[in-house]
């Protein structure tokens, strides 16, 4: 018991030290207010982004707003494998038209018009109010959470080379950044405030959209989209909400902190790898029943959407994939009863899932 109220305090940042997968918060449990009724669903590889977006919905925002958010905060909290010179693919699902389709800007650069695009069609929030929680993170600073300092342990040679970059994750000491420290990205904040000012027009890659597959098995229509790509590493994150809006998302910088040279407070991408995304309906009451999104994680994505539901059973570690896998799965459907979906982040990271259902009884 003292074991489990130890990682509980420390569950907003991290996992327990051996290993345990992170522990997965009910509003209404622990340091979390409790909700009056189902406020939807989510589930990334860093937990700050998570929290973030979760005051949106918990707020008038939906699905989109929400993800919007969480994609902006990654690129400041955990920027080895989300950036603004990156990119990505979004498969939503529109809760008034229970239209599904996707965002594709895989194209590198192309990341704040992808959650801009994603936004203007599919948002009910102002795009000021979307961007202002990651602009606020790059300037007042985000605590190192335990899957940042992962990539920083593994792979935080990458940014030794470049001055602007080793300034920024260095503490002090000039030694690289740790868990619990504080991390400030202030040339990020001042491209963030561009970008909520003056919104993500001007030149680089446009965004399109596209028509994702469809496929009917068991009861169910799984709908995906398949961004191809090289390999390499990034992060993904799903969203639901309980109008039945959804949105899984997969993102990259190519490899873990891209070429390790800061430009506009963002490092610079390599290659992007394979980014995989889809929404299971239930063909009963044509809603959202899960929702899947990976960048990298071939085997266990293609496993988990063969059984999406139940989900928990099916991200196993086996093997070394290079991504991760993040979704959230419901009994019935995420419209009809909310309060019996999970959410689900990958236990090969040190993610957060978090499910915004009032407490029991």
């Amino acid at each position: 018991m003292r074991r489990f109220a130890a990682c509980l305090l420390a569950a907003l940042v991290s996992a327990c030290a051996d290993g345990l997968p992170p522990i997965r918060l009910q509003l209404g449990e622990g340091t979390l207010p409790p909700a009056p009724h189902f406020q939807g669903l989510l589930a990334a590889d860093e937990p700050e982004a998570v929290l973030a977006a979760s005051q949106i919905l918990q707020g008038r925002g939906n699905a989109a707003d929400a993800a919007t958010v969480l994609g902006l905060a990654l690129a400041v909290t955990l920027p080895g494998r989300a950036g603004l010179g990156g990119g990505g693919i979004c498969l939503v699902r529109d809760a008034k038209t229970r239209h599904v389709e996707a965002v594709d800007f895989r194209d590198l650069g192309g990341y704040a018009r992808g959650f801009a695009a994603l936004h203007a069609r599919y948002g009910v929030l102002p795009w000021g109010q979307v961007v202002a929680p990651a602009e606020n993170m790059a300037r007042f600073g985000v605590v190192v959470s335990r899957a940042l300092s992962m990539d920083i342990a593994a792979d935080g040679a990458a940014l030794i080379a470049d001055r602007g970059a080793f300034t920024v994750f260095t503490n002090a000491q000039r030694q690289l950044l740790r868990e619990g420290d504080l991390l400030l990205q202030p040339d990020l904040a001042d491209a963030l405030a561009r970008l909520r000012v003056r919104g993500a027009g001007g030149s680089g890659p446009v965004p399109a959209w596209r028509a994702p597959s469809r496929r009917s098995e068991r009861g169910v229509e799984v709908i995906a989209f398949d961004g191809e790509g090289a390999e390499g590493a990034g992060t993904s994150f799903v969203v639901g909400d309980p109008a039945g809006g959804a949105v899984a998302c997969g993102v990259s910088i190519g490899a873990v902190f891209g070429t390790g040279i800061l430009i506009d407070g963002g490092l610079t991408a390599t290659s992007m790898p394979a980014t995989r995304a889809a929404i299971v309906i239930n063909a009963d009451t044509a809603e959202p029943r899960a929702a899947l999104a990976t960048a990298g994680a071939d085997a266990r994505f293609a496993r988990s959407l063969t059984g999406a539901i139940p989900l928990r059973a099916n991200l196993r570690i086996d093997g070394a994939d290079a991504g991760r896998v993040n979704g959230w799965s419901c009994a019935q459907d995420i419209k009809l009863n909310g309060a019996m979906c999970s959410a689900v982040a990958d236990p090969a990271g040190a993610g957060y899932a978090l499910a915004l259902v009032p407490p029991p009884g």
